[in-house]
């Protein structure tokens, strides 16, 4: 096998306090906050992962966070990370998220996360994270 010159080895303590302190935990995914220019490392119990973009007709306010966090809590979504990039004209909110119920269909949750008056222009994109715990970069799915 080819090895991949701009690939990033993670050292094996880093994988390993990843997995010790909760061995449900089984996936990371690394998300890197344009921002910022931050990846953080977070690791989750599935590998079905979903990043959700939301473009606002009107500035981050309290009352569009409480609503979201109803959607999220009404299906018990874990949020993984989230950031809000108020100067940029498209999708300035973004938030990567875990379902615990994998029945829920991105439909069924594009129709709730719609009824936020403050949202617009929402899409919700599948990441995958592979099927070797730890062993694969998360990689967007179409």
């Amino acid at each position: 096998m080819k090895k991949n010159p701009s690939a990033i080895v993670l050292p094996t303590e880093f994988i390993e306090n990843l997995t010790s302190k909760d061995t449900e935990k089984r996936w990371a995914v690394m998300i890197l906050n344009p921002l910022t220019k931050i990846i953080r490392t977070i690791p989750t119990k599935s590998p079905k992962i979903k990043q959700l973009c939301i473009d606002l007709t009107e500035d981050l306010t309290p009352k569009f966070l409480e609503e979201l966090g109803e959607v999220f809590e009404r299906y018990k979504i874990n949020t993984l990370y989230s950031y809000c990039v108020c100067s940029c004209p498209k999708h300035p909110y973004v938030g990567y998220i875990e379902l615990t119920d994998s029945s829920i269909s991105n439909d069924q949750l594009m129709s709730d996360l719609s009824a936020i008056p403050s949202g617009s222009n929402m899409q919700i994109t599948d990441l995958s994270l592979g099927e070797e715990p730890f062993g694969n970069i998360l990689r967007r799915t179409s």
